[in-house]
């Protein structure tokens, strides 16, 4: 129920595990609210758009003041611009300090992809991964096809 509230109020905020979570991209006064909350050690901003988006710079600079590792990538909802990056930022959540925090502008697209794609390689089962998508919304086409269609139709 807790969850469930945070989810609300904090653009899409949930725990993954214990030590990972997700959630859109926060205003200013909210930032701080889920900071609180969640006390991370790193930061994986999936739609780091500086010349766009004034809250990126605003944001990367709280982060690295506080001494929380910052790791931007500009992917677009559509999936990232290479999509073997993917795996990569999967193995990053693995190697970065805990708690992290993953992110995108929604908290939809970018972090529902990716965390499907972590749960992948940890062994979830589809019946979990699809649950998270229920619950938080299911990104858009091109991430299930290619995390569901595409990456399996060569084996």
């Amino acid at each position: 129920m807790i969850w469930w509230i945070l989810k609300k109020l904090f653009k899409n905020l949930g725990r993954v595990t214990p030590e990972i979570y997700r959630s859109g991209q926060p205003g200013i006064f909210r930032l701080f609210v889920m900071l609180l909350i969640m006390r991370p050690k790193t930061r994986i901003n999936l739609a780091y758009s500086p010349h766009l988006d004034e809250q990126d710079p605003r944001e990367k600079k709280i982060l690295d003041w506080l001494g929380i590792k910052y790791y931007a990538f500009a992917w677009g909802a559509a999936g990232p611009p290479n999509w073997s990056e993917l795996d990569w930022v999967a193995n990053l959540i693995d190697s970065s300090e805990k708690p992290v925090w993953i992110g995108c502008e929604g908290g939809l697209d970018r972090t529902g992809g990716l965390i499907a794609r972590w749960k992948q390689c940890h062994g979830y089962q589809l019946e979990e991964i699809f649950l998270d998508w229920k619950y938080h919304g299911i990104p858009a086409w091109p991430w299930v096809e290619y995390l569901f269609i595409k990456k399996w139709e060569n084996l």
